[in-house]
Order: C-alpha cells, then sequence, then structure tokens
C-alpha cells in the first residue's frame, strides 16, 4: 500500500533532496500547463524558494511518497502585509496526475484552512489553469465562486508584423512624449513615482466579482519584489514615457525572461495614466517593447501576457499585435468557513492502495 506522509516544507532551509522533489513536482504540473517551455532547474526552484520577499508571509506543505524520493502534493498558502486586504489569503493545491482523486486535495485543503483561520483570514482565493480540468472541478466541488476570468496570449515573434510596429512608434507625438527604457533595477531617484505607476495599473485592472480592494505597494515593497525576481537571475526591460514638458510619467510596461528560458518573454504590469489615455501611448509601449525583443534577443521566440477578459482596451491592443489566446486561468474565492464546512461534511473515502497521515 502507498503510503503518502504530509509535512510542512521550510522553503529556506529545505535539503537538497527535497528541492529535487520540489521541482520534480512542478515540471509535471508544468507539462499540463504550459507544455511547451522547458523544465524548471533545480537551482531555479532553489533560488526562488530561499528568497520570497520578508514582507510576505508564506507556507507550505508537502506530501512525501514514502520509500521515494518524490512527492504526490504541494499546499501554500501566502498574503502581503498590506492593509488594505487583510481578510484575504491565498492559497495554491497541485497534485499530480497519478494521485488525484485520492483525498490528497481534501488534506492539502485542511491545511489551508487551518492557517486561514489561525491567521483571521475570512476569505480564501486561488486560481486554476484551463488545461487541468481537475482544478475546476475541485472548485465546484468545494462551492467556490467563479470571480475573475483571465486570457492567457501569446505573440509568435516569427509572424509580428513589422509595419504596424512601425506605424504603432511613428504615430505618437515625440515632440511632447519620449520613451525610454530601465535594464534591470529600478532608478532611485524616480522609484516612488513607480510605485504611484505600479499602483494605478494594479488597481484599476479589472477585478471583476474578486472580493479585494485597492492596494498601494510602498517602494520598499517594489524594491523586495524586485530583489526577488532579479535574484532569482531573471533579466527585466522596464518602458516608460514621459511628458517632455512636465518631466510626468505617462505609462510604462515590463518584459522578463530567464536565462534559463531565453525563448519565452513575459509581458505584464502595462499601464497608462487616464490624462494620458487616447493618445495611442499604450500601442507605443507595446510595440517598442517588441521592437527592441526582435532586434536585442534573437532567442526570444514567443511573448505571453495575460489580461481579464472583461479587460477590453488591453485585449483589443494585444489582438491588433497579433496576440492570440493560448491558455485560460479562472480565480476562484471561498469564505474560509464555508471550504471548512465542506472538510467536515466530506466522507473519508478509502482509497485502495493509498494512505495517509
Amino acid at each position: 500500500m502507498t503510503k503518502i506522509t504530509i509535512c510542512e516544507l521550510d522553503h529556506k532551509d529545505a535539503t537538497e533532496a527535497e528541492y529535487e522533489a520540489f521541482t520534480i513536482l512542478s515540471n509535471q504540473i508544468k507539462v499540463e500547463e504550459l507544455p511547451d517551455e522547458p523544465p524548471l532547474l533545480v537551482e531555479d526552484i532553489k533560488t526562488e524558494l530561499q528568497n520570497f520577499p520578508e514582507s510576505l508571509f508564506i507556507k507550505s506543505w508537502v506530501g512525501w511518497i514514502d520509500d521515494t524520493a518524490q512527492f504526490a502534493s504541494n499546499g501554500v498558502v501566502w498574503f502581503t502585509n498590506d492593509k488594505e486586504n487583510t481578510h484575504a489569503i491565498h492559497f495554491l493545491i497541485r497534485t499530480i496526475p497519478a494521485y488525484r482523486r485520492h483525498g490528497l486535495g481534501r488534506q492539502m485543503l485542511q491545511m489551508v484552512v487551518n492557517s486561514a483561520r489561525e491567521k483571521g483570514r475570512t476569505l480564501m482565493i486561488t486560481s486554476t489553469n484551463g488545461r487541468v480540468p481537475a482544478g475546476e472541478a475541485f472548485m465546484k466541488r468545494l462551492g467556490a465562486e467563479r470571480a475573475l476570468e483571465n486570457r492567457s496570449s501569446q505573440l509568435n515573434l516569427a509572424d509580428v508584423d513589422m509595419s504596424l510596429i512601425e506605424r504603432w512608434q511613428s504615430g505618437v507625438n515625440d515632440s511632447k512624449f519620449a520613451l525610454g527604457f530601465w535594464d534591470g533595477p529600478y532608478p532611485d531617484e524616480h522609484i516612488e513615482a513607480i510605485a504611484e505607476l505600479t499602483n494605478m495599473t494594479n488597481n484599476s485592472a479589472p477585478r471583476d466579482n474578486l472580493s479585494l480592494n485597492d492596494f498601494h505597494k510602498t517602494p520598499a515593497q517594489l524594491r523586495e519584489e524586485e530583489y526577488e525576481i532579479l535574484r532569482s537571475g531573471a533579466q527585466r526591460w522596464t518602458a516608460y514615457i514621459v511628458d517632455r514638458e512636465t518631466g510626468a510619467f505617462a505609462g510604462f510596461t515590463q518584459v522578463l525572461w530567464h536565462p534559463n528560458r531565453p525563448e519565452i518573454v513575459g509581458q505584464d504590469g502595462t499601464g497608462v495614466f487616464p490624462s494620458f489615455r487616447g493618445k495611442g501611448l499604450g500601442r507605443w509601449l507595446k510595440a517598442a517593447t517588441v521592437d527592441r525583443i526582435l532586434r536585442e534577443r534573437p532567442e526570444a521566440k514567443s511573448v505571453r501576457t495575460g489580461n481579464a477578459y472583461s479587460n477590453a482596451a488591453m485585449l483589443r491592443i494585444n489582438d491588433e499585435l497579433g496576440f492570440k489566446p493560448c491558455n485560460s486561468i479562472c480565480t476562484w474565492q471561498v469564505e474560509t468557513e464555508k471550504a471548512a464546512a465542506y472538510l467536515a461534511e466530506s466522507e473519508q473515502q478509502d482509497t485502495p492502495g493509498l494512505l495517509t497521515e
């Protein structure tokens, strides 16, 4: 009989065997969610797990397959120390295909509920991947609410319309606006303005039915996140637009990639202040970043981004540029006590060949 032992994982001080097992599990899940991406390396996982920001509360559990060096499942909870959303806790439960429908999800959910109660968090939030139907099925059994639907999109760089890129870059009044790039860390002299841009972008993005309040990252929190990203080995370009007359920032976007996976570039954080919208600045930012990737990152094959289905303005720009839907991500929410009631009511199933403790 296969036995699964569930225990807490110390991110910063795990054993080498635990980091290796975590990498194997992550890659087994990744094959389902992102089948065309290269596998993660142990060194990447180890660096990520050891360098979460200090402002982030995070706790994780794993299910060891006894007498093996593998994990069958992983559960994690996290939240930041912001003052605006002290009611919410985020969680993720992952189980490899061979061990699904054996009760491991419920075991991990119990850990999540216990942690949420301990921290006084009344709302639990997670996401599921459209390529993994088991996640959505689990959320439906739990009675969770579909709160936000997101579309993942991919731009194949070989198919980019360069005439469009040129038109979008030449269609803005560059006597009034200037576009530039920051490579790597944000400059100290602009960190306050960057925090303002980041908060505007995050809080103006659609949340649909997601029960979260506007939140405001401080420059110190941005630096913490930046340190985590760059410490992992990832590289970042941030494109920005400034009003030449006033010096005010009008908008920005950023692209990131990892040297171990140079074929895929991620893009996020695209935003233009409301007072500067309707001038083609969003298209300029998008076109400028794609143009630079094509010129300076020849190993890159695609750019990926994600937007809420309700974010019509950004989806329109991405579609015009050539992005195509490649996946869907659903964000779910459920009250902590509703999840606890589900666990209490769920009958314990005797699953042949599997024993957990």
